[in-house]
């Protein structure tokens, strides 16, 4: 069962939060703080995993955290971009379920041996002091996509017991709005963008510099430069300010409609 007292803390936190008329990236921002305090952990991972099935090799596309710094985002996104998602034995032990909705601790699927031994741990989770996680996956737009929220502990900390879990499922399920991507909501305006640029387009909308995108996407900043371009050529568009302009008047019009 549930704490109640942390159930209702949390998903007080969700309800008042959905009707707040703020940036989606402050409300992402703001919504996994609280999921860290209630569950007593450092950090947390919103994303969207492509390639996601048996045998495939993961490919993130989307990604929002909270308690990482620029060490750990240095280290870790061109890692995930060169092996993919796929490097994590848990992550590679939940792709046999396809695409599927479920919420798993680390310890529930990968034993201690295999998980301390391997090269994932060895090359990233030590360097940036993170160690016990749990995942809550929902099925994601596209084939062979998922939305993963994934909580983290510092390396020494204790693990993650099924009260955890059940609470970031409860969390998970109660905010399914938190993966609706600012590029899904351009859809139909031009024709749609290829995938590299969709993601550069949602982490603009985020307000994030080339700088940060490209830490982000585990790109260059010259390569980002030149997407961000692209999407301006796409979307109809010559600045980003008008960008946000133009994004923003449709979210308002499709929400008046």
């Amino acid at each position: 069962m549930l704490n109640e007292a942390r159930a209702r803390r949390l998903l007080g936190l969700v309800a008042d939060l959905r009707h707040v008329p703020a940036q989606r990236e402050e409300q992402l921002q703001h919504l996994l703080r609280g999921l860290l305090d209630v569950v007593g952990a450092p950090v947390a991972l919103l994303l969207e995993d492509q390639d996601f099935r048996p045998g495939g090799r993961g490919r993130v596309t989307e990604v929002t955290d909270v308690g990482m710094d620029d060490y750990a985002r240095r280290v870790a996104w061109p890692l995930y971009a060169q092996l993919g998602s796929a490097w994590d034995p848990a992550v590679a032990q939940m792709m046999k379920a396809g695409n599927a909705s479920l919420a798993v601790r680390r310890q529930d699927i990968v034993t201690d041996h295999d998980w301390y031994d391997s090269g994932y741990v060895a090359d990233l989770r030590r360097t940036i002091r993170l160690d016990h996680v749990m995942y809550s996956l929902v099925p994601g737009r596209r084939p062979a996509a998922v939305r993963v929220l994934a909580v983290n502990r510092a390396w020494g900390e204790r693990a993650f017991n099924r009260q955890d879990l059940r609470l970031l499922r409860a969390f998970h399920e109660a905010c399914a709005w938190l993966h609706d991507s600012p590029a899904d909501e351009l859809g139909g305006m031009n024709r749609p963008l290829p995938a590299r640029l969709a993601r550069v387009l949602t982490e603009l909308l985020r307000a994030k510099s080339d700088k940060e995108i490209a830490l982000t996407l585990g790109l260059s900043t010259h390569t980002v430069r030149g997407y961000v371009k692209e999407v301006y050529r796409s979307v109809g568009v010559t600045s980003r300010a008008e960008l946000v302009v133009r994004f923003h008047g449709r979210r308002r019009s499709s929400r008046q409609s």
